[in-house]
């Protein structure tokens, strides 16, 4: 028997026994390793959904604050309401207009109010050319 190879087969199953444990070693570690991404992922995505939590606690909170009242700009109410009023005495003035050209022309109010004692309790106005207004009786 040659003991020369059978040295060699000793040594070739030793080293072969190595490498297998060096494969066994690095699948542990490999697993290892896949463990801690996972749970180093796992406690990421806890910390996320915390955080989203705490976040809609925060906007809930911004909610519940009183909102301040604008300050109105006086000036500009004023010029409002004055354009306002100036619109509706215009549009009075344009109704009244047929009735301010039949008073001018029958020598009435001449764009001046009547005065005060001629109106009449009945709420009727006495103008002062009244004969003018009435067509002569036919006789």
């Amino acid at each position: 028997m040659d003991t020369s190879l059978h040295c060699t087969s000793k040594k070739k199953k030793k080293e072969e026994e190595e490498e297998e444990e060096k494969k066994k070693k690095k699948k542990k570690k490999k697993k290892k390793k896949k463990k801690k991404k996972e749970k180093e992922e796992e406690e990421e995505e806890k910390k996320k959904k915390k955080k989203k939590k705490k976040k809609k606690k925060k906007k809930k909170k911004k909610k519940k604050k009183k909102k301040k009242k604008k300050k109105k700009n006086i000036g500009q109410l004023k010029r409002r309401w004055n354009t306002h009023l100036w619109i509706r005495a215009s549009l009075s003035f344009i109704d009244d207009l047929p009735q301010r050209r039949e008073l001018s022309l029958e020598g009435g109010w001449d764009s001046n109010p009547p005065p005060t004692d001629t109106l009449q309790p009945g709420g009727g106005v006495k103008l002062r050319n009244a004969a003018l207004l009435d067509p002569p009786p036919d006789k």
